[in-house]
C-alpha cells in the first residue's frame, strides 16, 4: 500500500493541483489535531496538577492531623491529671505515702503517652518550692539546675510565667547548660491547674520521628511554627540543611502575604510552598518541596502525551496522503482524458481544464436555448403585433396566428390591456436599456402567469419599451374581474420595480377579429391619465363622456395670464395659471377639449413673446416639452408651464428699462380714478407728473406690455361689460359713464375684443345664451395637437 501511494505521488509530482489537495488534508489534520489536544491537554494536565498538588497537601495534612492529635491527647491528660484525687495539693501535702502515691500516678500519665518525657506538677499555695514529677520531687532549684536545665531559662522565668498562666500554651527551649554542651530541644506544655501549673516536658526529637514516617519517599522539608511563627519543629529528608534558614526566612520574614508564595527558588533549587493552619493549636504546618520532585508526575505526563500526539500526527498525514491520492484520481483520469481531446500541456490546472470545458459546453447549449427562445419570441410577438393592428387579414394569416397564439377557442371573450409605467423620465434616465428590456420581460411573463389564472394571456412590448399591451382571452366576466387583475398586475410591478403603471382597459369583445377595437378603446382610456392621474386602473367604458358636454374655453383667464406676463408679475402669473388649470379640470367637457385649451395656452403665450420681442435660451426645446402629448398629467403640465412663464416674467422683469415701481402705482392710481372722464389724454397725463409724453408711454409700455391709452381703453371695456351685465342703461347713458364720446368708435372696439355688439352682449349674458368667452371659442378654428 506504502509503494501504492508512493507510485501515484510520483506520477502526479508535477499537478500543482494535486498538492493543494494533500496539503488541504495535512492542514485539516493538523487543525484538528490542535484543537482536541489543546481541549485534552489542557483539561488533562490541569486536573494532573490539582491532583499532585492534592497529594502534596494531603500528606502535609496527615502531618497536621498527626500533631494534632498528640496535642490533644496531652490536653486531655492535663485535664485529667487537674481532676485525678491523688493529685491535689492536699494529697501531695500529707507526705509519706500519699506523696509516692502521687508520683507513681504521675508515673502511670508519663507512660501512657511516649510522646512526653516528663509530667511535672507546681502548687504555688503548698510548698511553693517543690516539684513533683514522674521522676520524682525535686526542690524547684535542682530540677531547673540539674535535671532538666533550659538555656536562658529556669526558676525566675517558671515562677513568673505560672504566675500569670491562664490558658494552656507551648513554648520551645532548648535543653542544655551553659558550658558549652550540646543542647537538645525541647517543647514544654504549660496548662494552669486551680491551685498549681502542670508542665509536660516533649522532646522534639520525638516529634520529629513521629513526622518523619508520614513523608514516605517524598524529600523536603516540613516546619511546625506556633502562633508567633516561632519554630517548634523541623523535619528534613534528603535536601540540604543549608536551605532551610532561607526557605523560613521567606516564609516568615516579612509581611504576612509572603506566607502565601507557592514557590521559591534557593541556590539555583526551586521549591514548592504548600501551608496549612491547624484549628485546634493555631500552628501553621509548612512543606517545602522541590519542584521537580512535585511535578515529576506530570511531566512525565506530558512527555508521554506529546509522543502520542507526534505519533498520531504522522499516521494523520498518512492518512491524508491515502484519501487525497484516492479522491484526486476520478479528476486526474477526467483531465488526462480532456488533454488527449484538446492537445493541452500537462502544466495546465486540471480543474481550470475541466471548467473550461464545462464553461464551453454550457455557452454552446445557451447559445443554441436563446436562438430558440428568440426567434420564437420574436415570432409570437410578429403575430401579436399583427393581431392588434388588425393585419391579420387572411385566412392563411389567421391560421398561422392562431398556431402561434392559439387566440381562438370557442366562446371566448378577448380584452386588451395597455399598461403605462408613470414618471416615465425617471424610469428611463435610472435604468438603462437593457434593464429596461429585462424588466419588461420579466413583467409580460408575470402579467402572463396572471392572466393564467382568468384563461389566457398575450403580452407584447408597446411603443419601443415606454408600455406593455395584454390581450387576455378568458370566459364572459364582469368589469371588476378585469380591474382586479389589473391593480394585481400594478401591484406587483410597485413591488419589484417601486414604481406604479397606469393601465387602460378596452371593452370585452366576442371574436378575434374585434381586438384591434378593443386595443384602440385602451389607448384612449390610458390617455385619461391627463386628468385621473397615474397609479390605477381606467376602464374605457366608464369615460365616455356625456352627450350634453358644452364648449368651454378660460378667456378671461387668458387676458389675465398675457396681462400678468407682460407686467412681468410672477406672484399673479402663477395664481392665473392655478385658477385656469382648476377651472379646466372642473369642467365636464371631453378629453381633446383639455388638450386643445392646453394647446391654446402654450400658443398665447409662445405669440406674447413674439410681440414683446422676447427671446428664451433653448426656447424651442422648452415648448417642445409643454405640448400635451410629452406629459403625463395635467399637474405635470401645469408644472412645466409654470416654470416657462417663470422664465418669461423674469426676462420680462430684465428687461424694464426703470426700476421706479412707485411711479407706476402713481399712474396706474391717478389712471383708476379718471379713466371716466372723455377729455383725458396723454399730454395732459404727462403734465401732471412732469414728463415728456414720449418717455410716460415708452415707460408704461415697458413696465406693462401695453401702452398708457391702451391700458385706458381696457379699463373702459370692462366697466362697459360690467354696466352692461348689471344694469338697463343705454347705450348713450353707458358711453357718459364710462368716458367715450364716439358711440360708432366704442361699438368698433367692443366688437374687436369680444366679437360681438355691446348690445348683442348684453342680450347673450341676460338671456340665458352662450357666455362671450363660449361665443368666442365657438369662432376660433380648432387648434388639433400632434395625436397621443
Amino acid at each position: 500500500m506504502r509503494l501504492y501511494i508512493k507510485g501515484l505521488i510520483r506520477e502526479r509530482w508535477g499537478s500543482r493541483r494535486f498538492f493543494r489537495f494533500l496539503f488541504s488534508y495535512i492542514v485539516l489534520v493538523i487543525m484538528l489535531l490542535t484543537i482536541v489536544s489543546s481541549v485534552i491537554y489542557g483539561s488533562f494536565l490541569s486536573v494532573l496538577e490539582k491532583e499532585v498538588e492534592g497529594a502534596t497537601l494531603s500528606t502535609l495534612s496527615q502531618v497536621r492531623e498527626t500533631v494534632d492529635a498528640r496535642l490533644r491527647e496531652i490536653n486531655r491528660m492535663a485535664m485529667q491529671i487537674a481532676a485525678d484525687p491523688l493529685l491535689t495539693p492536699f494529697m501531695i501535702a500529707e507526705g509519706g505515702y500519699e506523696k509516692y502515691q502521687s508520683v507513681s500516678e504521675l508515673k502511670k500519665y508519663r507512660s501512657a503517652n511516649e510522646f512526653v518525657e516528663d509530667i511535672v506538677i507546681h502548687y504555688h499555695a503548698k510548698d511553693p518550692s517543690l516539684l513533683y514529677a514522674a521522676s520524682g520531687t525535686y526542690q524547684i532549684d535542682n530540677y531547673f539546675e540539674k535535671v532538666f536545665p533550659f538555656r536562658d531559662w529556669g526558676k525566675e522565668q517558671f515562677l513568673s510565667m505560672a504566675s500569670s498562666l491562664e490558658s494552656a500554651k507551648i513554648k520551645p527551649l532548648k535543653r542544655g547548660g551553659p558550658d558549652g554542651q550540646k543542647s537538645s530541644p525541647y517543647m514544654v506544655y504549660f496548662y494552669p491547674l486551680s491551685e498549681g501549673t502542670a508542665l509536660f516536658l516533649i522532646n522534639e526529637n520525638a516529634l520529629s520521628k513521629m513526622i518523619r514516617p508520614v513523608l514516605q519517599e517524598y524529600s523536603g522539608f516540613v516546619f511546625v511554627l506556633d502562633e508567633q511563627e516561632a519554630v517548634m519543629t523541623q523535619v528534613m529528608q534528603s535536601v540540604p540543611k543549608e536551605d532551610a534558614a532561607p526557605i523560613l526566612e521567606a516564609v516568615t520574614g516579612g509581611s504576612p502575604g509572603k506566607a502565601s508564595k507557592e514557590s521559591l527558588a534557593v541556590r539555583q533549587e526551586q521549591y514548592s510552598l504548600m501551608r496549612l493552619e491547624s484549628d485546634t493549636s493555631g500552628w501553621t504546618y509548612l512543606a517545602a518541596m522541590p519542584a521537580e520532585q512535585v511535578w515529576k508526575k506530570v511531566n512525565e505526563t506530558r512527555r508521554l502525551f506529546h509522543y502520542t500526539l507526534a505519533a498520531v500526527l504522522l499516521l494523520g498525514i498518512g492518512m491524508a496522503c491515502a484519501f487525497a491520492v484516492r479522491n484526486y484520481e476520478p479528476i486526474w483520469r477526467l483531465a488526462g482524458s480532456l488533454r488527449k481531446q484538446q492537445g493541452a500541456s500537462k502544466r495546465v490546472d486540471e480543474l481550470t481544464l475541466i471548467s473550461e470545458a464545462i464553461h464551453e459546453a454550457d455557452r454552446e447549449n445557451e447559445a443554441l436555448l436563446h436562438k430558440l427562445k428568440t426567434q420564437a419570441s420574436l415570432l409570437r410577438e410578429t403575430y401579436l403585433q399583427a393581431w392588434l393592428g388588425g393585419k391579420l387579414r387572411t385566412e392563411e394569416d389567421w391560421c398561422q396566428a392562431n398556431e402561434v397564439l392559439d387566440m381562438d377557442s370557442g366562446r371566448s371573450q378577448y380584452r386588451v390591456f395597455l399598461f403605462l409605467v408613470d414618471e416615465y423620465d425617471r424610469f428611463f434616465r435610472e435604468n438603462t436599456k437593457t434593464i429596461q428590456d429585462l424588466i419588461w420581460y420579466s413583467f409580460m411573463k408575470a402579467a402572463e402567469q396572471l392572466a393564467g389564472t382568468a384563461g389566457a394571456g398575450y403580452a407584447a412590448e408597446y411603443r419601443e419599451g415606454k408600455g406593455m399591451v395584454l390581450v387576455l382571452r378568458a370566459a364572459a366576466g364582469n368589469e371588476d374581474r378585469a380591474e382586479e387583475l389589473a391593480n394585481s398586475a400594478n401591484a406587483l410591478f410597485q413591488q419589484h420595480y417601486k414604481m406604479t403603471l397606469t393601465i387602460g382597459i378596452g371593452q370585452a369583445v366576442g371574436s378575434p377579429d374585434a381586438v384591434p377595437d378593443s386595443y384602440a378603446q385602451a389607448i384612449q382610456a390610458s390617455r385619461y391619465r391627463l386628468i385621473q392621474g397615474g397609479d390605477r386602473a381606467i376602464l374605457y367604458s366608464r369615460i365616455r363622456p356625456a352627450i350634453d358636454s358644452k364648449l368651454w374655453y378660460p378667456l378671461e383667464k387668458e387676458r389675465d395670464l398675457v396681462k400678468a406676463i407682460r407686467q412681468g408679475n410672477k406672484a399673479a402669473m402663477q395664481q392665473i395659471l392655478e385658477d385656469m388649470m382648476a377651472s379646466v379640470i372642473a369642467q365636464p367637457i371631453l378629453l381633446e377639449q383639455i388638450e386643445f385649451i392646453c394647446f391654446d395656452i402654450v400658443n398665447t403665450v409662445m405669440k406674447t413673446l413674439v410681440e414683446m420681442e422676447i427671446t428664451l435660451p433653448d426656447a424651442d426645446e422648452v415648448v417642445e416639452k409643454l405640448f400635451v402629448s410629452d406629459v403625463e398629467t395635467v399637474e405635470e403640465w401645469a408644472a412645466r408651464m409654470l416654470a416657462f412663464c417663470r422664465q418669461v416674467c423674469h426676462s420680462v422683469e430684465q428687461n424694464k428699462e426703470s426700476k421706479n415701481t412707485a411711479l407706476l402705482e402713481q399712474l396706474q392710481d391717478y389712471v383708476n380714478g379718471h379713466y371716466q372722464n372723455p377729455s383725458i389724454h396723454l399730454e395732459q397725463i404727462a403734465d401732471e407728473f412732469g414728463f415728456s409724453p414720449s418717455y410716460l408711454t415708452r415707460y408704461f409700455k415697458n413696465q406693462t406690455g401695453q401702452s398708457l391709452m391702451q391700458h385706458i381703453d381696457s379699463l373702459r371695456m370692462e366697466k362697459a361689460k360690467k354696466l352692461l351685465v348689471e344694469t338697463d342703461l343705454t347705450l348713450g347713458e353707458m358711453l357718459q359713464q364710462v368716458g367715450y364720446i364716439d358711440a360708432t368708435n366704442f361699438i368698433r372696439k367692443f366688437k374687436k375684443a369680444e366679437g360681438v355688439t355691446p348690445m348683442q352682449y348684453r342680450s347673450i349674458v341676460q338671456g340665458g345664451g352662450p357666455s362671450p368667452s363660449e361665443a368666442k371659442a365657438e369662432s376660433r378654428p380648432p387648434l388639433r395637437p400632434d395625436p397621443v
